[in-house]
């Protein structure tokens, strides 16, 4: 198998990994907004490709885990990392709004769903929080909280995501998760 191209990619990725990493928080939410609009561009043909491959209708009642396991879950995610990063951007503490609070045990728990109006409604009666690492405590809570945005200098990375698995959304969410949340480039490799 010729692999040229990929290493052609890798250099071209490995070439630019600095500039993204110190890449301004403004200019990363841009890159966000792209995606959204892209994202919603093709979602209707990102979902009837996904129904199709499993041999059902557009219209039937089972398309709609194919909107909500696909599009849907990375738009949501697209979002909350935007609301994040305009925080950050605007010097406003990423967890304000969010409870905290410890459990019998001493471990931080950040309750994170629901957050907004729209959370409640869609998804009445789920929740889900984050349960901090045992060195993790309220008082270095801060320290661990979009650590990569308080670098003063931040070095660049390659990261590359092997994609596998059912749910659509996963591969693309991967890729957003190391170029957003841990300042890398990234490339994708779909099984």
């Amino acid at each position: 198998m010729d692999t040229a191209h990929i290493d052609a990619d890798m250099a071209v990725l490995a070439e630019h990994k600095q500039t993204w990493a110190r890449l301004p928080i403004g200019r990363k939410i841009e890159y966000l907004d792209a995606i959204k609009a892209h994202t919603v561009e093709i979602a209707r043909s990102w979902v009837e490709d996904a129904v199709k491959a499993k041999g059902l209708a557009m219209e039937s009642p089972l398309a709609g885990e194919e909107w909500t396991s696909g599009p849907f879950s990375v738009l949501s995610v697209l979002q909350d990392l935007r609301r994040t990063l305009v925080r950050l951007d605007n010097g406003i503490d990423p967890l304000d709004g969010y409870t905290v609070r410890t459990t019998d045990r001493g471990q931080v728990v950040v309750d994170v769903f629901p957050y907004t109006a729209d959370d409640r409604l869609l998804f009445s009666g789920v929740s889900g929080e984050v349960r901090m690492q045992p060195s993790v405590t309220l008082d270095n809570l801060d320290d661990h909280v979009a650590a990569f945005y308080k670098q003063d200098a931040p070095a660049g990375d390659v990261s590359v995501v092997l994609a596998a698995g059912n749910i659509a959304s996963i591969a693309v969410l991967d890729v957003v998760y190391a170029m957003f949340n841990e300042g890398k480039v990234a490339m994708l490799k779909m099984n």
